[in-house]
Order: structure tokens, then C-alpha cells, then sequence
């Protein structure tokens, strides 16, 4: 059978690439409607194989790719691969020749059964698998994953961990795990050194499901929200993983909020329920973002199209401290260059923040993603820690842990606004 046709698209994109000579570095086919990687990929590559030294990274993402060919691994310095939304059901046998490749996505794919460690990069330090139809993880991924720094595996249908996960993934710091059906919760993951960032929503051990679906006051409709709030849909003020804030204004009150507008009911840290329920459930908890309201739509079928959370808004022109993780950090924040704090703001911030943590952990609750590009700063010297996305309902049982991982990310966070500091 013929491969698939490429598409005018894609093909101007790689002539483009190749044109670029020394200075391109990175290819993107995302959005080409390809079926296969194009050939002409490989026609240039026999043409200029010292080319392929240049790539390091290349984003297949939002096509219908099902496989990859074996040509992928001539490209020895790819490190960052995207797969996002594609139509995986399985993962490429090629994955494990490619010799640096660090940062993996097969987000919103089709994946489905236990995954196949053994077919993974050696070096990947930043796996996100989050929607696929995942039962579990090999015996053996502990082990081939042992560099592994950020673990994303929400939205699947994982029960169990492999039983030596605690005592071979030494390097994770980042595991996202909402929204699976573990019933009984891993308490061994508190365990490793590393780990501080963690979420937990939707399974049945934390209860997180159930609460979500319970707890939660009824909705009020979208064109509510229109008729109360004057809202500025056209001047998004931030953006995360599963929405966009925007700025509002009450119309008879005339209180500031911001709206988050999901663009997706289950994200990279959990369902939207989840967060709006965990959200509510922190009302009146100094130093927390506090919600207002939540609005929701109803699709055709009787489920929920469209959800939208209110909340306060921090006072002036208040901005996060830092912005998210980049390629290189991968775990850590980033601070814009030549920012500076006096030690007296710093030691502000850092209490303020240890302070909302710790009364969410007396609600029950763990924030999960305690990190600068969570902190908002406001003109005059507030300070609201904020996005409880990967929030999660902590049992009993699970208290000590939580509170170790929660008392760990505090600490990276005032190391990281220590450095700040200018003693001049």
C-alpha cells in the first residue's frame, strides 16, 4: 500500500527547516492533517545528513498519526518530542533508538493496556501520558524510567503502580495521577526523596470523585454569568493547561474577579470538577485564591459543555511571581531575568504562601502545585496563592505524607525567592 500523500503544508514547512540551515533547531508539523511523517523528511536528509545534528525538537502534535518510521532515529540530538492528539494505540517500536531524547507527550492519544517501558527513550526525564486509556505501567518501567523527573498520568484507567516504583524513580519530583481508579492509595510514594508535586483527585481513594459530584452547589447557567459580571473576553490575562482567565467586574457590585474558562473538562492536572469543588472547599482560608461562583452549560446529550469558575481578583495589577517551567527547568519555575525582591518581601511572600498551604492541609487539603507561577503578587504587597487545578482531597491515613510533599515545595519556593533577594 502507497503511504499517504504529504501535505502541501507540511512539506513547505520542512523545505523551510532545511533552508534555515544552522540557525533552525526545531520543526513543526503540528495541525498538517498528516497520517505519516513525510517522506521528503528523509529525501533531505539523504541530501544534507549533516542536517539532521540540527534538530532538537519536532512537534507532531493535533495530526492522525498511528506510527513512526524507523528514519526518526537518524536525528541524534532530537530531545523533545510531540505527540500530542494524535492516534496512537500503541507506542512506536522506534521510540527506544532514540538515543536523546528527554522530553515525550503522547497526550489525547489512544493508548490503552499496560505501557511497554521497555520501548521508551533511555534518557526521557519529562513522560506525559495524560488522557489515553492506560490499565497500568510494566514491571520493568520503574527501572527504564529511573530519570524520569515529571510523570504525567492523569485521566487513565491505572489501578495500581509497579511494586518498585518507590525504590527506583529516586529522580521524580513532578506525579500527576488524577482522575484514575486507584482504591487503595500508594502510600509508599511518599517515600521518595524527591518528590513534591503531587495530585490525586478523582480516585476512589481520595474521595476526590465522589466530593466533586456531590458536594458541589448547583451550577448557574453561562448566560448567568454574562448577566452578572461584565466580562472582558477579549484580554485574556493568563493561561494554564486546562483554561484561560479573564478579567471581570461585577455589575452592580462592581468587585473585580477573574473568570477561568476551561477549555477542557479533564486536564494535565485533573477534572475541572475536581479543581471548582476543591475551590469552593477552601472559602475563607487566609492566602487562598478565593471562588465566588462557578457557572457551567449543558450539552446537548445532557452533560456539561462549557465550565467557568469566578473568583476574587487580587487588587492592581497583580502578576504571578514567575512564570511555568520551561524545556530546560522542567520542575522548577521560571523568574524573569533581573528580577529582585528586598529581603523583607521575600520573607512576606514566603510566609504568606507557608500560611495558605497549611490551612488548606487543616481543610484536608493538599495544593499540589505550590510554585511561583501560582503566586500572585499585587501592587500593593498582596499575596494570593492561586490555581488549585491539581488540589486533592487527603485521607487521614495520607496526612503525614501530604504535609511532606506540601513542606517540601514551600522550601523550593522560598529557595527560589531567596535568589532573589538584592542585599544593595
Amino acid at each position: 500500500m502507497a503511504a499517504p500523500a504529504p501535505t502541501p503544508e507540511a512539506d513547505a514547512r520542512i523545505r523551510a527547516f532545511f533552508a534555515k540551515g544552522a540557525t533552525a533547531t526545531a520543526l513543526d508539523l503540528s495541525s498538517c492533517g498528516l497520517r505519516a511523517l513525510p517522506s521528503s523528511l528523509q529525501t533531505h536528509l539523504r541530501r544534507d545528513p549533516l542536517s539532521a545534528s540540527r534538530l532538537t525538537l519536532l512537534n507532531l502534535a493535533h495530526n492522525a498519526l498511528s506510527t513512526l518510521p524507523p528514519f526518526l532515529a537518524h536525528f541524534p540530538n532530537l530531545k523533545t518530542l510531540f505527540l500530542l492528539a494524535n492516534a496512537f494505540t500503541a507506542l512506536p517500536p522506534i521510540l527506544a533508538e532514540l538515543p536523546a531524547v528527554t522530553m515525550l507527550s503522547f497526550k489525547c492519544n489512544a493508548l490503552a493496556g499496560t505501557l511497554p517501558a521497555s520501548l521508551l527513550p533511555r534518557r526521557i526525564q519529562w513522560l506525559i501520558l495524560t488522557s489515553n486509556a492506560l490499565t497500568g505501567l510494566s514491571a520493568d518501567f520503574p527501572t527504564r524510567c529511573a530519570r524520569v523527573r515529571k510523570l504525567m498520568l492523569s485521566n487513565n484507567a491505572l489501578t495500581s503502580l509497579p511494586p518498585t516504583f518507590a525504590t527506583h524513580m529516586a529522580a521524580l519530583e513532578l506525579l500527576r495521577l488524577a482522575n484514575n481508579r486507584f482504591a487503595t492509595l500508594p502510600l509508599s510514594l511518599y517515600d521518595l526523596p524527591r518528590l513534591t508535586w503531587l495530585s490525586l483527585a478523582g480516585n476512589p481513594c481520595t474521595g476526590g470523585a465522589v466530593r466533586a459530584a456531590t458536594d458541589l452547589p448547583a451550577a448557574l447557567a453561562i448566560a448567568d454569568l454574562e448577566a452578572a459580571f461584565r466580562v472582558d473576553w477579549m484580554r485574556p490575562f493568563g493561561a494554564g493547561t486546562s483554561g484561560t482567565a479573564y478579567p471581570g467586574v461585577h455589575r452592580e457590585s462592581g468587585q473585580r474577579v477573574a473568570v477561568k474558562r476551561f477549555g477542557t473538562l479533564a486536564g494535565s492536572d485533573g477534572r475541572a470538577l475536581d479543581e471548582i469543588a476543591v475551590s469552593l472547599a477552601a472559602a475563607g482560608v487566609p492566602g487562598v485564591v478565593q471562588a465566588v461562583g462557578y457557572y457551567a452549560e449543558t450539552a446537548a446529550d445532557g452533560g456539561v459543555d462549557t465550565l467557568a469558575l469566578v473568583s476574587e481578583r487580587v487588587g492592581g495589577h497583580a502578576q504571578c511571581i514567575a512564570g511555568p517551567p520551561s524545556f530546560e527547568s522542567c520542575t522548577r519555575s521560571v523568574y524573569e531575568k533581573g528580577k529582585r525582591l528586598s529581603r523583607e518581601q521575600a520573607q512576606r511572600i514566603g510566609k504568606v504562601v507557608q500560611e495558605a498551604v497549611e490551612g488548606l492541609l487543616e481543610r484536608g487539603i493538599a495544593h499540589g502545585d505550590v510554585y511561583g507561577h501560582n503566586v500572585l503578587v499585587g501592587d500593593g504587597g498582596e499575596v494570593v496563592l492561586a490555581d488549585l487545578g491539581a488540589a486533592w482531597w487527603v485521607p487521614r491515613k495520607a496526612a503525614e505524607g501530604a504535609r511532606k510533599l506540601e513542606m517540601r515545595a514551600i522550601k523550593v519556593f522560598k529557595e527560589e525567592i531567596e535568589a532573589l533577594v538584592d542585599e544593595r
